[in-house]
């Protein structure tokens, strides 16, 4: 794991995997069990304010993922956002669904990456020895490299993320009792998820933030685009 003490896998996390198969892309949500289930209870609904602070409760962490035809399948991160100290435990998220779908790993974002998510990348590349990094330029030189040798590189975990497990769990359990005890059956819940996550995408990566909301930069994920 990133070496970072507020990312500890809990009992309030839920995380889901949603395939995007028109985009080929692959969506991971990382988000707070007792604050959906919350907001699940309410007994009237919300105001468009009220719902987008209750978004912004929520959600913890997303991270989209593309898959790189250029570098043999890999999954390249297009775009991430999370709240303070959760970037990292999205990355490791990230590096372990390759993994149980056997591909060779996850790769930088080829068109933008921020300072933050370099240092993260750099960090991975130096500092982990559950880590692998191969350079793209031996594992797929048509992917192109970009001199930066902690860009130039297809990260995989050497062995399976612990946490994995437990938020997919946790997060199948949400979705479960959402379903059970409030009577939202899971593909409400998904398209719930599908708008929480777009007003937090909003304001880490767009700075477009539910008033009294501050956004703040993701740690050790790339910080929002302004």
């Amino acid at each position: 794991m990133f070496s970072n003490p507020r990312a500890k896998v809990t009992s309030t996390l839920g995380l889901i995997v949603v395939d995007d198969e028109q985009e080929d892309a692959v969506d991971l949500v990382l988000f707070d069990r007792k604050k959906l289930e919350r907001y699940l209870a309410r007994k009237k609904a919300p105001t468009d304010a009220e719902f987008q602070k209750e978004a912004m409760a929520i959600m913890v962490g997303l991270i989209r993922l593309e898959e790189s035809w250029r570098c043999r399948g890999a999954y390249e991160v297009k775009s991430s956002a999370a709240r303070k100290g959760y970037g990292p435990m999205l990355y490791d998220a990230a590096m372990e669904v390759a993994r149980k779908r056997k591909r060779p790993g996850v790769i930088p974002d080829r068109s933008e990456v921020s300072p933050a998510a370099s240092r993260l990348w750099h960090f991975a590349q130096t500092k982990r020895s559950d880590v692998k990094a191969d350079r793209t330029g031996l594992f797929c030189p048509e992917h192109g490299d970009t001199g930066r040798p902690e860009l130039d590189a297809v990260y995989s975990l050497k062995k399976p993320f612990p946490g994995y497990a437990k938020l997919i769990k946790q997060g199948q359990e949400s979705f479960a009792k959402a379903q059970k005890k409030f009577g939202v059956p899971k593909s409400d819940t998904l398209i719930l998820m599908d708008m929480l996550r777009g007003i937090f995408w909003n304001c880490y990566y767009h700075g477009k933030c539910p008033a009294g909301v501050k956004r703040q930069p993701a740690a050790g994920a790339p910080n929002p685009r302004r």
